[in-house]
């Protein structure tokens, strides 16, 4: 027994009352301590170990309970709200017929789709967007409707929802839809300009690229789901329509009907296009036929065209009339038709549909679009006006003729399977234009000018953290925003400073003909970037010895952010050069806490550096400045390499230069002793060094300096003796931060 005060408690009874025998001071203090975590004294008096812990612990549960909302989330997606299409249900035809009231800014729309279904399928998913889906109808090979349980749509989606799951086979879809027709660029867009008697004209026009085919019919709006396309469209009287194919039924300018237009080869969605307008052409034709036409307003093609027609009328002869630059739009067809005979040669593929059509656009977003057989292009990057404009705007409108016409092979025969690889499209076209335009232009000199217009931006743009490499994986591009990213300096500028790189290495002549092999094994369909790696590997394998694949060394240059500055060093007690890299990023960015994507060092931060270097008493010597001095392997950051013989410098004086003509995508540095010499050589150059290894040397040491890799007095000596040798060649220079 125990004596408790005034109360004595059994053990044996099995219970024990606390509370029988604590005094009331003891029972108040044990409540506060009960309820101490409300009170603001516990606060102010809690162990900051324990106030830590009971952050992380909070931090943790709110982590759990916000994971499995997102995961119950997910999880309850319908099966038919997606991000991508699936593949399993594919159209092959397109019939379109459309009657777009100009005055009310109205469509009407009917079309039936040819689909194929390679696997069974609850649903059918397509796109459609900013319009009205008024009737859906489902048929089989048989013509036999199939019982809908429904139709509708969500977000950019339509849902057709069959009673039954479809089995494989071949389907036919129709739909009857309506719209607005706005002006917000996208789409199937009106458009309005003035014309001389100052009256407002109206026309409506399309642009498709990237998600906005959407928007003027419904269809399965991805690159890879190819299709032939049969147009037609009503059209008023005083206007003419124009689509990818020629008019297999037109209606004269006079009179309003229906214009039928002839089914397209097979094309992704948002190269299709419709015009209808009242413009004026002025046309050529090219040395294999196909006829080329260039539409502007009236005012601004017509003085030439009417007195072509004119005379043409009369039985006049009027060769020497087609010489003469009359009106804006003569440059944009003489380019075109040279630059496009041009193309089919270099690329011994011919262009593949039966014309080819140039139109200015009032309102217009972007520079140009390729539509294939229809390019559209704002006014300013088509017409040209030799009394009032400057020849840098004549360069210009040539360099963005030939960009939209290299897209008639790379992006419109061959097209990327996903916007992950849209620099398949876009970097092609970037080199092309230069390649264009020089053959036709050689006094331009835009090779020269590549350095400047094209390579820098792109060197400029990649050398910051959180850029993008050239082909991400398609599940890190997809929403409107990631798409509409892609379209930037890394995808354009730096994927055609790239490739000039790979032509540099292969030879121009090999380089040309292994993307010919490549447009004809993957023509009318859909590539990634190790397709392109591959074709080339096949082609030159028993043609060219290479220390490295092509997949392995571009793999490097492609699917990672960012570019290497490569020190080289010359050795001279044993004709060496040492040679190492990093990846080149700004002080800001190699401070960061959070890892970058790619390291700033070690093995994952290292490039295949084709690396060609020579003493200026070698550089116009073909037996050393074409030797490249590989790694010895593809993780090499640091090594030494020997000397070609015969290739060694010529006394203590000799400078050496790497990187010749500033055709490889990376900075050099080098020795302070070897900046000096480079200085001096610079200021006295007596032919030594080409413009673009001059230039090239300017924006390194100021890159280099910028980013505290280099002493400013290099960059400012440079510039301070390079004009005096050479005023000409150098554009400002910018740099990214």
């Amino acid at each position: 027994m125990m004596d408790a005060g005034n109360q004595t408690v059994k053990e044996s009874d099995g219970f024990y009352d606390e509370q029988s025998w604590i005094t009331a001071d003891e029972l108040a203090f044990r409540r506060r301590r009960k309820f101490r975590c409300c009170n603001l004294e516990y606060w102010k008096n809690l162990d900051r170990m324990n106030f830590i812990y009971l952050i992380a612990f909070t931090l943790l549960l709110i982590i759990i309970i916000a994971g499995v909302l997102t995961a119950h989330k997910e999880s309850s997606r319908p099966a038919w709200d997606i991000d991508r299409l699936p593949t399993h249900v594919r159209p092959s035809k397109y019939n379109i017929s459309l009657y777009p009231d100009i005055n009310n800014l109205t469509v009407i729309g009917f079309e039936e789709i040819t689909i194929n279904m390679s696997d069974s399928t609850a649903y059918v998913i397509l796109h459609a967007m900013d319009m009205n889906i008024q009737d859906c109808i489902l048929r089989d090979e048989s013509n036999t409707a199939i019982a809908l349980r429904a139709y509708f749509q969500r977000k950019e989606l339509l849902v057709v929802h069959p009673r039954e799951r479809l089995s494989p086979g071949t389907y036919i879809l129709s739909i009857n839809f309506t719209y607005i027709i706005r002006n917000n660029l996208a789409g199937l867009y009106y458009s309005t300009y003035t014309a001389p008697d100052e009256k407002t004209r109206t026309i409506l026009t399309t642009q498709m690229e990237p998600l906005d085919a959407r928007k003027a019919f419904p269809c399965f709006d991805e690159p890879a789901f190819k299709a032939s396309f049969a147009i037609s469209t009503y059209k008023p009287k005083g206007y003419i329509a124009l689509s990818n194919m020629p008019p297999v039924e037109d209606v004269r300018r006079e009179d309003a009907g229906v214009v039928y237009f002839d089914s397209t080869p097979y094309m992704s969605t948002y190269l299709v296009a419709l015009v209808i307008c009242d413009f004026e052409f002025v046309n050529t034709v090219t040395a294999t036929g196909i006829p080329i036409r260039v539409f502007s307003p009236m005012h601004q093609a017509c003085d030439f065209h009417f007195v072509y027609l004119m005379v043409t009328r009369l039985l006049i002869q009027v060769e020497k009339l087609t010489l003469i630059e009359l009106n804006d739009t003569t440059l944009a067809k003489n380019v075109s038709r040279r630059v496009l005979e041009f193309y089919e040669n270099i690329f011994n593929i011919s262009y593949a549909l039966p014309k080819l059509d140039l139109i200015a656009i009032p309102d217009f977003a972007a520079g140009a679009m390729e539509n294939w057989g229809i390019i559209t292009y704002r006014e300013t990057a088509l017409l040209y006006n030799n009394d009032v404009a400057a020849n840098s705007d004549r360069q210009y409108v040539a360099l963005v003729v030939a960009h939209e016409l290299a897209h008639q092979w790379f992006g419109n025969l061959v097209t990327m399977k996903w916007w992950n690889d849209l620099w398949l499209n876009e970097g092609f076209a970037t080199l092309m234009e230069q390649f264009g335009v020089d053959d036709m232009f050689p006094s331009w000199d835009v090779m020269t000018q590549f350095l400047a217009s094209v390579r820098e931006p792109a060197l400029s743009a990649d050398s910051v953290s959180g850029i993008h490499p050239l082909h991400s994986e398609p599940n890190e591009i997809l929403s409107r925003q990631d798409i509409d990213a892609r379209f930037d300096t890394i995808s354009y500028e730096k994927g055609a400073s790239v490739l000039r790189m790979l032509s540099s290495i292969l030879s121009k002549g090999i380089f040309f003909n292994a993307l010919t092999a490549y447009m004809n094994t993957y023509k009318y369909q859909n590539t990634i970037s190790e397709d392109l790696w591959f074709s080339i590997d096949k082609y030159i394998q028993d043609r060219i010895s290479l220390k490295f694949d092509v997949k392995t060394l571009m793999t490097t240059w492609a699917s990672k952010p960012g570019f290497p500055v490569v020190n080289v060093e010359f050795v001279e007690s044993n004709t060496s050069l040492t040679i190492s890299q990093q990846r080149f990023l700004s002080a800001a960015a190699m401070k960061e806490t959070k890892p970058l994507k790619v390291p700033v060092s070690g093995s994952e931060a290292v490039w295949i550096v084709p690396l060609t270097a020579t003493p200026l008493t070698r550089r116009f010597d073909d037996k050393c400045t074409q030797k490249i001095y590989w790694p010895p392997d593809t993780k090499a950051v640091t090594y030494s390499t020997e000397l070609k013989n015969g290739c060694h410098p010529q006394g203590t004086n000799d400078a050496f230069l790497a990187n010749l003509e500033a055709v490889g995508y990376y900075r050099v540095n080098y020795t302070a002793r070897n900046w000096q010499l480079l200085i001096e050589a610079v200021e006295n150059t007596n032919g030594k060094l080409t413009g673009s290894d001059i230039a090239a040397l300017i924006y390194d040491a100021f890159a280099l300096n910028m980013y505290n890799l280099l002493d400013v007095n290099i960059p400012m000596q440079l510039l301070q003796v390079a004009p005096t040798v050479f005023p000409l060649q150098y554009p400002y220079v910018r740099f990214g931060t």
